[in-house]
């Protein structure tokens, strides 16, 4: 159902109370009829979910990692229905990109992105507070949409320390 729509629910007896009925409230062979609205739906929390382990997990993606993903981004509208926002082009990985700070990257993706491991596959549903919020995108993402993605880590490469002094060196 959709915000503000409504339903006309008829149960028959024996999907309902049956011969018994519901003591003084509900008869014996009464069929039941409701008339639904639909007036608020709650929003889902941040939830990641791991719908695939990495093969081999002895580098988790930290803040200046170089990442390649392949990727998949649904939202959900006001009105609960799942719409395609966007996804790999011909199946091309996403990146690479370095994983930081300043990677253009919603705060959801960042908090799920952290710690995945090569070959991991996650499935992540980020409320709009950490994805677009009140405004959205225009044409592109609805106000107040739940998003859902569905991520796979392709490559990680993790800089040598050399590549990090020389880094923070450039930031002093």
């Amino acid at each position: 159902m959709c915000i503000r729509e409504r339903r006309h629910i008829l149960i028959p007896p024996e999907k309902a109370y049956g011969i018994q009925g519901l003591s003084q409230y509900v008869p014996a062979h009464a069929t039941l009829s409701f008339h639904l609205e639909l007036v608020h739906m709650r929003r889902p929390a941040f939830r990641a979910e791991i719908l695939k382990k990495g093969s081999s997990c002895f580098q988790n993606v930290t803040t200046g990692d170089e990442i390649t993903m392949q990727f998949s981004a649904h939202g959900l509208t006001e009105a609960g229905k799942l719409v395609l926002i966007d996804k790999n082009e011909d199946g091309k990985p996403w990146g690479p990109f370095v994983f930081d700070e300043d990677a253009d990257l919603i705060k959801g993706l960042h908090i799920g992105i952290s710690g995945m491991c090569v070959g991991e596959k996650k499935r992540l549903t980020i409320p709009p507070e950490l994805a677009w919020g009140q405004e959205g995108i225009q044409d592109y993402v609805m106000p107040n949409a739940t998003v859902l993605f569905l991520l796979e880590l392709i490559t990680l490469k993790r800089p040598s320390l050399l590549q990090h002094a020389v880094m923070e060196a450039k930031e002093l």
